[in-house]
């Protein structure tokens, strides 16, 4: 099967009406270059959104560069960080509340604790 299919890619590619000596390339080449391909794909995805965060890389999934655009992985990474700020926001809300000493009743508006 491996030797098939490096042949197809090969002729494909048209790696044989090239100039370049296969000796010369080190195994594993094209792996490399598929990968660093993906980290561009994924860093390009990331790099569309804006955001002054220090920590606004997300990682995606290896299935999802694979089979999804560069618009779908966008909605993506735009989705996760949207949650993480919305987690984030939550959480200082919470520590807000808590330390001013009010509670919130049932309809969201905060009272005063009656002591």
């Amino acid at each position: 099967g491996f030797s098939h299919a490096a042949f197809t890619f090969g002729f494909e590619s048209g790696l044989n009406k090239s100039s370049i000596d296969g000796n010369l390339v080190p195994p594993g080449s094209l792996v490399k270059v598929v990968q660093k391909g993906l980290q561009f794909v994924e860093m390009e995805a990331n790099a569309e959104i804006d955001n002054d965060e220090d920590d606004d890389f997300t990682y995606l999934q290896p299935l999802d560069l694979i089979t999804k655009g560069v618009d779908e992985l966008y909605k993506i990474v735009k989705n996760k960080k949207d949650r993480k700020r919305e987690a984030r926001e939550k959480k200082l809300d919470e520590a807000t509340v808590g330390a001013t000493g009010r509670v919130a009743d049932k309809e969201g508006k905060d009272d005063t604790k009656k002591s």
